[in-house]
């Protein structure tokens, strides 16, 4: 069974699109109601072939500055598992816990790690996405969600954790509650 849910983001704030890429690249790393992330992460294993989370902009062939900004949760698992595959993306979408401040700035700087390797060993696409951000919306958000911008976000947060981690908390939960509003949701099972 392939499982895709759909979530329509197109209208989420500007000041919170940083964060919905922090939420995108948290989901699954963090402790939830019933599992802490160690045992999520065994959980989703040994149960399913995978669950991923991710936000991803679409433009119009007719016109590039129209485009829908989505975030994706996906997942895959054998037919017989597939109660089991629903209830982990229920438990890490509803459930995921952002609160715990130690976890949350070993997740900043792992991610500031990579994006620090992917700017060595591709620059040229982080330079393309920011050069291409002042052209097009589309570009633009990405940047926001994934690129250079996103990076500057990121070490902003991390060079002064102390007084913007409780921010970044209560942002990472506004961000799920507008993500899970029941009128943005399309659902894919294959």
């Amino acid at each position: 069974s392939y499982v895709k849910t759909v979530f329509d983001v197109r209208d989420i704030p500007v000041e919170n699109l940083p964060y919905l890429g922090l939420f995108a690249n948290m989901i699954g790393l963090v402790d939830t109601q019933n599992y802490s992330y160690g045992e999520l992460f065994n959980e989703v294993n040994l149960e399913t072939g995978g669950i991923s989370f991710s936000v991803s902009g679409y433009s119009k062939i007719q016109n590039p500055d129209e485009f829908a900004l989505v975030a994706e949760m996906r997942g895959k698992a054998f037919d017989h598992k597939t109660k089991e595959l629903l209830s982990l993306m229920s438990e890490m979408l509803y459930t995921s816990d952002f609160s715990d401040e130690k976890r949350l700035k070993e997740i900043l700087g792992e991610l500031k790690s990579r994006m620090q390797a992917r700017m060595t060993g591709a620059g040229h696409s982080l330079a393309l996405m920011r050069a291409g951000s002042y052209y097009s919306e589309a570009t633009w958000t990405d940047d926001k969600i994934k690129g250079l911008d996103f990076y500057r976000f990121i070490t902003g947060i991390l060079s002064d954790f102390e007084e913007k981690k409780e921010e970044c908390i209560s942002k990472l939960d506004e961000v799920r509650s507008f993500i899970l509003h029941k009128c943005r949701v399309l659902y894919d099972f294959t």
